[in-house]
């Protein structure tokens, strides 16, 4: 019986080497593949970035799969490979709010996959800086958190910078006790950090998840020179500030309500340097600028607004609830 069982276990090893072979040899080949379409879409100077490609591909990934394979893995998995593929096309550099491993490096990652060059930077403003000014091509910041609400760093930095959002990524934020040695009646130090640290400094967990809070989200938002086209799951982002007169936030909504648009987020911010009380209001809106109904409330919105800003559209977060 003992036999019978080792020789089991050594054909499904041997099975499991052979599959991981043929996978090897398929995402070799869809990287010639990738690096094929970037010349041709360099010839015809085409945009390097699809996102509605992307997008369908994932879906029709996960359509497949009809759940068999975890999909929240899987849709990692072609996340990373996609990604890769993509950046084979052209290298790209992001800043994210150091120091290395932090939960803004972890979202930069989980978007934007392992193939890109990642740059810590000290604060919030300096990555809008290196953005605006071209030194470095994206950048991702957080705009807001499940629990302690709106980041009002990165809220103040649009105000000041003229930058598009080009996507989002929302990340779990979990905190995991961990030292050198995984065990907790060790002497030696200790430190809480995100399981990026883990393997970035090659740590061991002592606990996981010694958070406060569980369900723990923060947004992140990714900034850049340009939005990218439709993907077919949107949003757009606007800074508007309204006209003194009575009802002039109620007008502004009507005009958008009246277009089918529906609002994800309003957060109003005071406008800094003007007259006290004046306030500048962030909405973010399902669709594309690109879509009839949206470009046509905004047009419509920038007529009775003081000041209005399209700040990007740009694909919605995978696992959004509007995107659910």
């Amino acid at each position: 019986m003992t036999n019978k069982n080792n020789t089991t276990l050594l054909e499904l090893r041997q099975r499991i080497d052979a599959i991981d072979d043929q996978i090897l040899a398929l995402v070799k080949e869809r990287l010639r593949c990738a690096k094929e379409i970037g010349q041709i879409k360099a010839k015809d100077n085409l945009a390097k970035w699809d996102p509605q490609r992307e997008r369908e591909i994932i879906d029709r990934i996960l359509q497949k799969n009809a759940k068999e394979f975890p999909d929240q893995p899987l849709r990692s998995i072609f996340n990373e490979i996609i990604t890769t593929c993509r950046l084979s096309q052209k290298e790209i550099d992001v800043a994210y709010l150091g120091p290395e491993a932090t939960f803004s490096h972890l979202a930069g990652v989980k978007y934007f996959g392992h193939a890109a060059t990642y740059k810590p930077i000290e604060t919030i403003q300096e990555i809008f800086i290196e953005v605006e000014r071209s030194r470095i091509q994206y950048g991702i910041v957080p705009v807001e958190n499940s629990i302690e609400g709106a980041v009002t760093s990165s809220l103040d930095a649009f105000m000041n910078h003229r930058v598009k959002i080009c996507g989002e990524e929302l990340l779990a934020i979990s905190h995991n006790l961990i030292n050198q040695s995984g065990d907790i009646s060790d002497p030696s130090v200790a430190a809480i950090a995100s399981s990026l640290a883990i393997k970035t400094y090659q740590l061991q967990v002592v606990v996981k998840g010694v958070e406060d809070y569980s369900g723990n989200t923060t947004r992140f938002v990714v900034i850049g020179q340009n939005s990218p086209s439709k993907s077919g799951k949107d949003k757009t982002s606007l800074l508007v500030g309204l006209m003194d007169q009575p009802g002039a936030l109620n007008n502004a909504l009507n005009i958008l309500a009246e277009r089918n648009i529906n609002l994800t987020k309003i957060e109003s911010r005071p406008a800094k340097g003007e007259m006290p009380w004046n306030y500048l209001f962030f909405i973010d809106m399902l669709g594309h600028m690109e879509d009839e109904n949206v470009k046509v409330g905004c047009d419509r919105l920038r007529k009775i607004c003081s000041f209005y800003e399209w700040l990007g559209s740009y694909p919605q977060a995978m696992g959004s609830a509007a995107n659910s």
